[in-house]
């Protein structure tokens, strides 16, 4: 297949082809963004979070665990989640 000279060149774009999800694990740079928290403090969340729900360290903080650690209700937690992606 040849591209004709001053043609312009097709080329699909990212993001219209990647819907917007809401990811399943809270990460540390997640749990700053929504707690307007420093990093650090992220991740000593994540561990206490991690500790409180018997989990080891390469296991996953889900949303509701988080949402039942910091007394939030889930849906805030998403949309804000939503919001800064």
């Amino acid at each position: 297949m040849s591209i004709k000279p001053g043609s312009p060149k097709k080329r699909s774009n990212y993001k219209e082809h990647v819907s917007m999800t809401i990811p399943i694990s809270i990460k540390p740079k997640d749990l700053q963004r929504i707690l307007g928290i420093s990093y650090s403090q992220a991740k000593r969340k994540v561990k206490a979070i991690r500790e409180v729900n018997g989990k080891q360290r390469h296991q996953c903080v889900t949303i509701p665990e988080t949402a039942d650690f910091l007394g939030l209700p889930e849906e805030i937690i998403k949309k804000t989640l939503e919001n800064t992606k």
